[in-house]
């Protein structure tokens, strides 16, 4: 799970983010819950790669190196 707040700490919800594969391509949409959380399961069995997520509502993007069967935390803080 992820979180996004603001720089008070409040909480966002109802956020689009989109999870985009090492190739450019749309892996999935989702949205934060009323708490400010996100969270998307996805096993990748490859070798380690780059993930981009995004808040295109903010034009905010981070990128995450992901190994075989590991997972990663972002979290964004919003304007």
């Amino acid at each position: 799970r992820k979180l996004i707040a603001d720089k008070d700490s409040n909480t966002a919800k109802d956020i689009k983010v989109k999870i985009h594969g090492p190739d450019g391509k749309l892996l999935a949409t989702v949205y934060t819950d009323q708490d400010g959380w996100y969270f998307y399961n996805y096993k990748y069995t490859g070798k380690a790669a780059t993930f981009s997520i995004k808040l295109p509502a903010y034009n905010l993007v981070t990128r995450q190196t992901i190994k075989s069967n590991s997972m990663t935390v972002t979290n964004f803080v919003v304007p």
